[in-house]
């Protein structure tokens, strides 16, 4: 989101006038109801440019979006709320293929890209995630730091990684492994994290912060259907496990809050067919919300655990798709 209230959405599409794929911007002034024609900001003769929910506005103005361009890393950067942009080369070492996922992380004046790629060389070789680190805002980046990877046995092949930032400094990363999101935490600013543990089953997480609670937007990985869950403590535990609906499907997610109520959800269709849910913000890429339920009584802060496992908090949210008005399509009232 813009610092003028304007959303701005990348995304990486065929390009008719090169006739190469690219990466391409859409803006809406209406919290996703309608969005422009797509710009290219970026063309590629190397292939398919990957941006993979990297947009982040790091202060009013000025956007950064890594992305991978065939074997390299590069940096779109815009200091005009994404209507011009930069592009400059990212030189780092420590990750073979290393793809950005996700947002720009912002901590003590510091800022982290989570990365996935391959760690060490020759039959040594794993799967992995981890971050890099920026001190002048972007401009260069270095110190790398593995999250997760299974250089012992090479069974667990660690990627797409999402991080957050917590209030009190804590760093939370969702790592996709296989058909699994494992968690892992980092107190001291992204130096060390704690051993994976899985938490779901799903894949490719994108994370969000609506009001007090963190929200989870992922697929499953046989059928693509996109669920979301909400946690107040790091997912430690989440509540309102929820597949969205049947029709909407896709590969990559990514998610935005746009108040204390409202989570607009952005996905691709992958290689699913189109979908008559949701609103079409390009080909292959739709839009729907969640809104917090106003007749729904508020869901305690601390629930004790005895009442965990039934409190069903489903109903405080309700499913909108931009389709003329509003339509609800979910229980919850």
């Amino acid at each position: 989101m813009t610092s003028g209230g304007q959303l701005v959405l990348m995304f990486t599409a065929h390009d008719p006038e090169s006739g190469q794929d690219a990466l391409m911007v859409s803006r809406s002034d209406d919290d996703g109801r309608a969005w422009s024609e797509a710009k290219v900001v970026y063309g590629s003769s190397q292939g398919r440019p990957q941006a993979i929910d990297t947009l982040t506005r790091v202060r009013p103005g000025r956007l950064l979006a890594p992305l991978l361009d065939g074997s390299n890393l590069r940096m779109l950067a815009s200091d005009d709320d994404g209507r011009t942009w930069q592009v400059s080369n990212i030189d780092v070492k420590g990750l073979e293929d290393a793809t950005p996922y996700g947002p720009l992380v912002e901590l003590q004046g510091q800022l982290l890209m989570p990365v996935f790629g391959i760690l060490g060389g020759g039959d040594q070789q794993a799967p992995c995630s981890g971050i890099y680190r920026s001190r002048d805002g972007g401009k260069t980046w270095g110190d790398f730091t593995v999250i997760d990877c299974d250089r012992k046995e090479g069974s667990i092949n660690f990627g797409p990684t999402a991080v957050h930032a917590g209030t009190d400094g804590q760093l939370l990363a969702l790592i996709t492994a296989d058909e699994f999101i494992y968690r892992s935490l980092s107190t001291d600013g992204g130096k060390t994290w704690s051993r994976p543990d899985q938490r779901l089953l799903a894949r490719h997480a994108a994370l969000a912060s609506v009001g007090s609670v963190l929200a989870c937007v992922n697929q499953t990985k046989a059928g693509g259907m996109i669920r979301i869950q909400f946690s107040e403590n790091m997912f430690d535990s989440w509540r309102c496990d929820r597949m969205l609906d049947q029709g909407l499907k896709g590969e990559y997610c990514s998610a935005v809050a746009l108040d204390d109520d409202r989570v607009l959800l952005v996905h691709d269709r992958g290689s699913f067919p189109p979908g008559q849910r949701g609103t079409r913000a390009a080909t292959g890429i739709e839009i729907a919300m969640m809104q917090r339920n106003p007749a729904c009584p508020q869901v305690p802060r601390i629930i004790p655990p005895e009442k965990r496992d039934r409190l069903v908090r489903c109903r405080a949210m309700i499913l909108l798709y931009w389709d003329g008005p509003f339509r609800r399509v979910a229980a919850g009232e």
